[in-house]
């Protein structure tokens, strides 16, 4: 699943002091790469559009985000995905749907005795 700025995600993990709390709904308002250039003396960041983008980047970039939702916060904080446990809503989805599949299969059973 592709995970793209705009998209609505589920964190996993909570980080209160950021306002960032397990199984809540963040939108991500932007994606970039961030390093150091030793050559220049300066902090290099470079924006994504998704989190594929990832993948085709350098391995010394570190990932950040940053995720807003206007129930807990003014504006957007800063984190990585790995602090959040990104799970994006289509994922959540799929798999509260496998769940809900032996529910339905009762239902079909008490419905056929009716």
């Amino acid at each position: 699943t592709t995970i793209e700025v705009g998209d609505t995600i589920v964190c996993k993990r909570s980080i209160p002091n950021q306002g960032i709390y397990e199984n809540s709904s963040y939108e991500i308002t932007s994606f970039y790469t961030q390093y150091f250039d030793e050559e220049t003396q300066k902090i290099v960041k470079q924006p994504l559009n998704s989190l594929d983008e990832v993948a085709s980047s350098k391995s010394k970039d570190q990932v950040y985000m940053t995720l807003f939702s206007p129930q807990y916060h003014s504006e957007a904080v800063i984190v990585t995905p790995e602090e959040v446990g990104l799970v994006s809503i289509r994922d959540e989805l799929g798999s509260a749907a496998w769940l809900a599949v032996p529910g339905f299969f009762w239902v079909f059973v008490a419905a056929s005795f009716y």
